[in-house]
């Protein structure tokens, strides 16, 4: 029997080649759709814009249709992501965009001349803002970030006096305020009140007396206990025990209403979500739980200054910048982008690393007590302008005016009652107004009280003064929303630059992701109850 010879380098033609099947990602998942509008997208450029148009146009038209449904916050928020994934997945096939799950990337290298300039002319104090972010961040526990250089006594005393008493300060004045206005203007959730129901759970701890002057006052050592973690621990450690402290309330709390729910399903009773205590979180989308264009234009704020921060600090590493630009969810402008290269930026001294890591946080709570300032003296200066009473939310009066009477009767928030389809006449800071009644003898207005004096960033302006509500609720959201992403980034929790920093500080793998793991659980822990209402 005679063996066929073979050469190595030939195949026969029944022989199947076998190739590994491709690594899947996950933003593979949304390639068919996007590979669909790239198939069907014309070659003419003025074919391609109208058609772009036609996709922003019903993205708009569909948002639009989500912020009228009714929804809960939950699932206002849920079906308006799809809706910019989707959204931003198309036009990325339609017109052969950068990006990934809905987020294009416009790219534009010419900025980077830019960036490394001011990085180099400026470093001093680029470096300066940065160290004290560490100590704003993680406190007396920071000198554990640092090199040999910032260990110099001399550096040190300035950088940890300097940044205690801007710690302390961030924590009296600033924090306080910042919730008050997020409380104010974020809907969907109260998060001063999710900080008050952490203290009244863990007051009964102890207390301390305490005499100042001639007067005897009871601290609760929770609080004291806080305050030494905010010392050695920073903002970031503050937040990541009260993350923790609160979940414990939140997770038992939610866990018994589903099994109240099983149980009510079961047997065929009612069931009731309310009595969850107030989230101690909730994600932010401009339109959904945020007023939509001083939301855009404040998370722009945002992103660019985080961004811009960590290419600076890169630079003055000298580690190269691939390439800078700005994003968009969709149809949403989202802010700017840097993409250090993270090759070079991984074999730098590991505290160059860190400085680059805390610059995006240090420069938003920066950015946080600048327009601090600004907002403290926007305020006091507008306070003229405004009016205290019952501000209209919703309904079929003008968005803005403040109620004065109903059917003849001075209002101060109580329960009237009318009867069905009779006309009252509603007096109001923009005039007067004829309404019917509808058929639970109410006029079918949603309202809440305001104050002259700003009072819980809650407030009214006489009408012709509307842009100066436009103008405060753009610093304000810039101010809170900074403060916000600050802190939150730099908790050890994956995707976060917190993960990467304690990773360098604690030096063990197998403990660093042990507290990566109980602090994303905690932190989803406090989003549950937003997530039930």
């Amino acid at each position: 029997m005679n063996k066929q010879n073979k050469s190595p380098h030939l195949k026969n033609s029944d022989e199947k080649e076998n190739k590994p099947p491709a690594k899947w990602e996950l933003s593979d998942a949304t390639r068919p759709f996007r590979e669909f509008f790239a198939s069907v997208s014309p070659k003419d450029k003025n074919a391609k814009l109208a058609g772009l148009a036609i996709i922003i146009l019903a993205s708009a038209y569909l948002f639009s249709l989500i912020l009228g449904a009714g929804l809960s916050a939950m699932g206002a928020f849920i079906v308006s992501i799809l809706l910019f994934l989707f959204c931003g997945e198309a036009m990325r096939g339609w017109m052969g965009w950068e990006g990934f799950w809905g987020i294009i990337l416009f790219k534009n290298r010419s900025t980077l001349a830019y960036i490394d300039r001011i990085a180099h002319k400026y470093a001093d104090i680029w470096i300066a803002l940065s160290d004290i972010g560490l100590v704003l961040g993680y406190g007396l526990f920071s000198i554990l970030l640092l090199g040999k250089e910032q260990k110099k006594p001399a550096r040190l005393a300035i950088m940890y006096a300097g940044g205690m008493v801007l710690l302390i300060a961030f924590s009296l004045f600033v924090a306080p305020f910042a919730m008050s206005v997020i409380t104010g203007m974020l809907s969907g959730g109260d998060f001063s009140g999710a900080s008050v129901h952490l203290r009244e759970n863990f007051s009964s701890f102890g207390q301390v007396p305490l005499e100042v002057g001639e007067e005897e006052i009871v601290v609760p050592l929770f609080s004291i206990a806080m305050l030494f973690v905010m010392i050695f621990g920073g903002l970031a450690g503050s937040i990541t025990i009260s993350l923790i402290f609160y979940a414990a309330i939140t997770l038992p709390a939610v866990l018994g209403k589903i099994f109240a729910a099983i149980v009510a399903f079961a047997t065929g009773g009612e069931f009731n979500i309310d009595g969850l205590p107030p989230p101690g979180g909730a994600p932010i989308i401009p339109g959904v739980n945020l007023p939509f264009v001083e939301g855009i234009i404040a998370l722009s704020i945002l992103l660019v200054v985080h961004e811009m921060a960590h290419a600076l600090l890169a630079r003055i590493a000298n580690v190269r910048l691939d390439s800078a630009g700005v994003v968009f969810f969709g149809i949403l402008p989202f802010g700017a982008f840097v993409d250090p290269d993270e090759k070079e930026l991984e074999k730098i001294e590991k505290y160059k690393e860190n400085r680059v890591l805390v610059a995006g946080s240090a420069a938003n709570l920066v950015t946080c007590m600048l327009f601090f300032f600004l907002l403290t003296v926007a305020i006091a200066g507008t306070e003229d302008l405004r009016l205290s009473g019952w501000k209209v939310m919703d309904g079929n009066l003008p968005k803005g005016a403040v109620v004065y009477s109903i059917g003849g009767i001075d209002y101060s928030g109580q329960n009237l009652s009318f009867a069905p389809g009779e006309s009252v006449a509603v007096q109001t800071s923009f005039g007067e107004f004829e309404r019917v009644v509808n058929e639970e003898g109410k006029v079918g207005v949603e309202m809440r009280l305001v104050e002259k004096t700003g009072l819980g960033f809650r407030y009214a302006f006489k009408q012709g003064w509307g842009w100066v509500e436009f103008f405060l609720n753009i610093l304000a959201l810039t101010f809170a929303l900074n403060m916000v992403v600050g802190v939150v980034n730099l908790l050890p929790i994956p995707l976060f630059d917190g993960q990467r920093l304690m990773d360098a500080g604690v030096g063990n793998k197998r403990i660093s992701f042990a507290v990566s793991i109980i602090v994303s659980a905690a932190f989803l822990a406090n989003l549950l109850p937003w997530i039930f209402r």
